[in-house]
């Protein structure tokens, strides 16, 4: 689960460059590279593990730059994307 902006290059996987942000959901992996955030090329810890049924949102704010997950109900922190 992802965003991009109109930059992004559609060649790529979300994440793969820094005009996109992904959310890696991958069941029951335990690597950051299977469950975590992935912008510019870079994976990031962010969430251990996505049980199925897991509910996943996002939280995009355009006039403040950011870009929140929100998993089951509980927003997980903001991230800055501008």
């Amino acid at each position: 689960m992802g965003i991009a902006t109109s930059s992004w290059d559609t060649n790529k996987r979300l994440g793969d460059d820094c005009f996109s942000w992904t959310l890696r959901v991958f069941g029951e992996h335990t690597s950051f590279e299977y469950t975590g955030v992935k912008h510019g090329g870079k994976s990031m810890p962010y969430y251990d593990v996505f049980p199925q049924g897991t509910r996943v949102g996002a939280l995009l704010d355009l006039n403040e730059g950011t870009l929140e997950y929100v998993i089951d109900g509980v927003k997980k922190g903001k991230k800055c994307i501008l």
